[in-house]
């Protein structure tokens, strides 16, 4: 099961590229968005929200190139429900937000 969403923010660390055994690259990095609103009492308020966001393959190997902490980056991608069970047999669960493009907004030198 999944779901398309798109991630406009700033990435909270620098990218880690990893290779799986059978040889395709992963790369994961932190991705804060920021969400604004009048509270009941006409305050604004607001919260930051950190997503850790994986890429494969080519996408990773871009993105650990041309990513670092600070860059602002709008991530389209798909939440993926993962579910599993470890060797004692109990059942886990976790979303996985799964790039599929990343558009990088702002210039490397920032």
């Amino acid at each position: 099961m999944f779901s398309n969403t798109i991630l406009v923010g700033r990435l909270g660390s620098d990218p880690e590229l990893k290779r799986t055994q059978k040889g395709d690259f992963i790369c994961s990095f932190s991705v804060a968005t920021n969400g604004k609103w009048l509270s009941n009492n006409g305050q604004e308020e607001e919260k930051v929200t950190w997503h850790k966001v994986v890429c494969w393959n080519k996408l990773a190997e871009l993105c650990s190139s041309y990513l670092a902490k600070g860059r602002l980056v709008l991530v389209d991608c798909e939440i993926v429900k993962n579910s599993w069970e470890d060797k004692d047999g109990n059942k886990h669960e976790s979303c996985e937000v799964r790039a599929k493009r990343v558009l990088f907004l702002d210039s490397k030198d920032k």
